[in-house]
């Protein structure tokens, strides 16, 4: 994922544009959200946010919902009710995850503040 993130900003730089592969995007977002935030709040000592927020792939199936129990982090696979929500392709969700694109490039829905708690952390 990160090999494929670093190429995208190569042919950006080097031609203006790139693309990822949406399954490829979908399977980071899923590995970025299960895998390396808990070690980045682990590691920054970062509590997070007490708000759910979503993050829904329009392009492929992917959906997974952050969220707070007991004070700890907790990244829970499908569709779930969440105070907030980010909603795009797959490439777009991953890349504004990654902080490679405006995060205007994402639709947030529900509550504005929880999606900005969620995106605030390091990492996001």
């Amino acid at each position: 994922h990160e090999t494929a993130v670093h190429r995208w900003d190569a042919e950006v730089a080097a031609t203006g544009t790139s693309t990822l592969d949406p399954m490829l995007a979908a399977d980071g977002i899923g590995e970025l959200v299960e895998m390396l935030l808990p070690r980045v709040l682990s590691r920054e000592q970062v509590a997070p946010p007490g708000a759910s927020l979503a993050i829904r792939c329009t392009d492929v199936d992917g959906a997974w919902s952050l969220r707070t129990q007991d004070g700890s982090y907790r990244a829970v696979v499908g569709e779930h009710p969440s105070d907030g929500e980010l909603r795009g392709t797959a490439a777009a969700l991953l890349l504004v995850l990654m902080g490679r694109a405006d995060r205007a490039t994402v639709e947030v829905r529900g509550d504005p503040a929880a999606a900005q708690a969620w995106r605030a952390l390091p990492g996001l």
